[in-house]
């Protein structure tokens, strides 16, 4: 699982790429002149470009998502190998218990009795680590999809370039049309929906993340009970 290292990586480098995606650097802010006629006005003082460093986040996104996909299912794998082992030690165990009720023996019945328990409590933590891996997994591969939306919204962004110096309001009669093509707007719509679906990407990314903090902070707190945290 990711450690809290990691984690706080992924939120920061979450929050820098939205904010890029949102906002204007501070020299678009310094250089762009506003007060100016409609007319005036291009794409790019609407929709600036985004940072070529979201590009290279991406790619660590993706890279970092498919190792954390590939430990998840590695772990995932061993820990559903060993439930079938621990269901056969409390069978086992709940055959001596009859064996010894039937014999009448109290000694071998207390004994079998705490087998079953003990065999118990492993097939229990290993069904529950089997729920928090499956939460794991799924963390994984939403993290990959948004890294693989957030290379699309750069490629969208790269391919609406060419229209920023668009211009946006009607041409007054004798000057030439600066708006865009239907060419243009299609590369627009396009590169909007791309903006939208990184959006949602985020949104499924972070309730994974939040169903998996959830789910191993209630295996935390069940396995206090059963003695975790020692007792001073």
């Amino acid at each position: 699982m990711p450690n809290f290292t990691t984690r706080r990586a992924v939120l920061l480098t979450a929050i820098l790429s939205v904010t890029t995606l949102a906002g204007i650097t501070a020299g678009q802010q310094s250089s762009a002149a506003l007060d100016k006629p409609l007319a005036g006005f291009t794409l790019g003082d609407l929709f600036p470009r985004v940072s070529d460093s979201l590009g290279e986040t991406a790619a660590t996104w993706r890279r970092e998502s498919e190792n954390v996909e590939r430990l998840a299912s590695t772990r995932l794998s061993s820990i559903r190998s060993a439930v079938p082992s621990a269901k056969a030690q409390v069978d086992q165990a709940k055959g001596e218990v009859k064996v010894a009720e039937k014999s009448r023996d109290q000694v071998a019945m207390g004994t079998a009795q705490g087998r079953v328990k003990s065999a118990e409590s492993v097939q229990d933590v290993l069904e529950r680590l089997e729920s928090v891996g499956d939460t794991h997994s799924d963390m994984a591969r939403a993290w990959s999809r948004t890294a693989e939306l957030m290379r699309k919204v750069v490629e969208a962004d790269q391919a609406f370039d060419r229209y920023r110096g668009n211009g946006i309001a009607r041409p007054e009669a004798g000057q030439p049309d600066r708006r865009l093509s239907p060419e243009g707007y299609q590369a627009f719509q396009n590169y909007s929906e791309a903006v939208k679906e990184l959006g949602d990407a985020f949104q499924q990314f972070g309730q994974k993340l939040t169903d998996l903090g959830s789910g191993r902070l209630k295996l935390a707190n069940d396995l206090e009970k059963t003695g975790l945290v020692r007792v001073k």
